[in-house]
């Protein structure tokens, strides 16, 4: 009989598979009985070794494992830091990030000495000024549009305004600038290449002029008959 309980167990394990057998264990699988009517298998045993394999079956997986704790600390720096969201405004380099130092779009001068320093003395290879006076409704008009000029040549001229005051009058009688708002363009090569009003009928004219010299090239007009 004891020959015949251990190949009842030995089918028994091999009907199993791997994945259930791991939760086998020996008190769980059968018990011998010697003496009287001989031994046989447990059947509380083997009620609970059911029992097991059943939830085994209908068990949902265990929940990934947490990532790393480096992962973790660079997620919540991602969070935190502007840096990782603002690619415009720093660089990345070999340990960190620097920020990038932005132009300014127009920039504003006030005295004779700033204007040799800004224009004059101006690294880029065309400048473009505006002479306005903050009273002046016609100023207003066409501020918008300077602005939108400068920033499509954004990076290529540099754009200068230069307001009326007290402390540049001399300034704008020697350039010789008759009303506001008026224009210079200069360009690093030729000086002063571009004088004009430029009211907001005639903005038009003003871009154009610009555009001129930012493509190195004019465009021919055909001549007028007599």
């Amino acid at each position: 009989m004891m020959i015949m309980n251990m190949f009842m167990l030995m089918l028994q394990l091999m009907l199993v598979t791997p994945c259930h057998a791991a939760f086998l264990a020996p008190n769980n699988i059968v018990s011998s009985h010697g003496g009287g009517g001989g031994g046989g298998v447990n059947t509380r045993n083997s009620q609970n070794h059911q029992n097991l394999i059943t939830r085994h079956m209908f068990v949902s997986p265990p929940p990934p494992p947490p990532p790393p704790m480096e992962e973790e600390m660079q997620e919540e720096k991602k969070k935190e830091s502007p840096i990782d969201h603002d690619t415009n405004s720093w660089t990345k380099v070999p340990g960190g990030f620097i920020p990038n130092i932005q132009r300014k779009l127009i920039y504003e001068v006030q005295t004779l000495q700033d204007y040799k320093d800004t224009v004059v003395g101006a690294d880029e290879l065309i400048v473009v000024v505006k002479f306005y006076a903050k009273w002046c409704g016609a100023c207003k008009a066409i501020e918008p549009l300077y602005k939108r000029m400068a920033a499509e040549h954004r990076g290529n001229v540099k754009f200068v305004q230069v307001p009326v005051s007290s402390k540049n009058a001399l300034l704008h009688s020697g350039l010789g600038v008759p009303s506001v708002p008026f224009g210079h363009i200069y360009h690093k090569n030729a000086g002063l290449v571009e004088e004009m009003r430029i009211k907001r009928q005639n903005f038009h004219t003003f871009e154009q002029a610009l555009q001129t010299y930012v493509d190195g090239q004019c465009e021919l007009k055909p001549e007028l008959e007599p």
